[in-house]
């Protein structure tokens, strides 16, 4: 089966990053993961994903400077904003700064499949 589309995923956290590759491969995606800023900012210069899905905490930087970097390299990336409920001030200032979604977590996995598949049905249409 050929690959629907390459998503990365940029999360500290190890099970989330592992969880969202496991399901995001049963439902057809590449897969790449980084654990930080940097490491996803050089993923997308070396791997060119077709989405983006990020954490709003990372070690070495905040999603607002992660998006802003992002969108000097590829301004048509699209990114999807993850972050608890009790942040989703934080996923409107990413939003602001060009993040086209936002998921709260917990995942609604239905949810996030969802907007994914709306968002790189969106970049196949421009």
């Amino acid at each position: 089966m050929t690959a629907m589309g390459k998503v990365l995923v940029v999360d500290d956290e190890i099970a989330v990053r592992g969880v969202m590759g496991e399901f995001l491969k049963h439902w057809g995606y590449e897969s790449l993961t980084a654990e930080d800023g940097a490491t996803g900012l050089e993923l997308i210069q070396d791997e060119r994903p077709d989405i983006v899905i990020l954490d709003f905490f990372l070690p070495d930087m905040v999603a607002c400077e992660f998006v802003s970097r992002l969108k000097e390299m590829h301004p048509d990336l699209p990114v999807i904003m993850i972050t608890s409920f009790w942040f989703r001030l934080h996923a409107k200032l990413v939003m602001e700064d060009g993040a086209c979604a936002y998921v709260p977590k917990p995942i609604d996995f239905t949810h996030l499949l969802e907007t994914i598949d709306f968002w790189l049905n969106r970049q196949a249409r421009n």
